[in-house]
């Protein structure tokens, strides 16, 4: 891929049950992210260094009856996540063709990133009793947010790959679309 790429990404897995506790329903959608990357370093036989940004976007919303019990019928709790981050991933696409043969359409990496998470907290409903995650009560809604993942990504062409990732942050696994520019 070239110097500069630009991904889309849909994540799956929320990282707050609160279905397990309560034994209401959740809808779950989909994560949003968009992702620029530029390449900084080569490192000769191992791959490269890429650093750019992350924005994102995730809104889940639990309807429950707690438990069973009719006080808490018609209960809604919503959440509404942006992050904003910093990232940096590291590329081993090197490492892996000249150690193992791997085919150099095909790019593993890890990458970090840290930054503010904004989250917004709605409940409605049943004089709003439960209350929603620690990590999510705050006066303030503007959170530190943070990425750890592996991933990998298939290379289709010089400018276009299909990606896939597996980590803990704004989803728990990622699939997605580069475009190198």
């Amino acid at each position: 891929m070239g110097g500069n790429t630009l991904s889309f990404g849909v994540g799956f897995g929320w990282l707050h049950d609160v279905e397990t506790i309560t034994g209401g329903s959740p809808t779950n959608f989909p994560a949003i992210n968009v992702r620029y990357e530029r390449g900084i370093h080569l490192f000769e036989n191992i791959g490269v260094i890429t650093v750019g940004g992350l924005f994102g976007l995730h809104y889940r919303q639990y309807n429950g009856n707690f438990a069973g019990t009719p006080q808490f019928m018609g209960y809604r709790q919503s959440w509404t996540s942006f992050s904003l981050m910093p990232q940096a991933n590291l590329y081993f696409h090197e490492f892996f063709y000249h150690q193992w043969g791997l085919n150099r359409n095909i790019e593993l990496y890890v990458g970090v990133g840290l930054g503010v998470r904004f989250i917004h907290n709605n409940i409605a409903g049943s004089e709003a009793i439960l209350p929603p995650p620690e990590d999510l009560v705050e006066a303030n809604p503007w959170n530190f947010g943070w990425n750890v993942f592996l991933g990998g990504r298939y290379a289709i062409n010089r400018d276009f790959a299909v990606f896939a990732e597996f980590g803990w942050g704004l989803s728990v696994f990622n699939i997605g679309a580069t475009i190198a520019f």
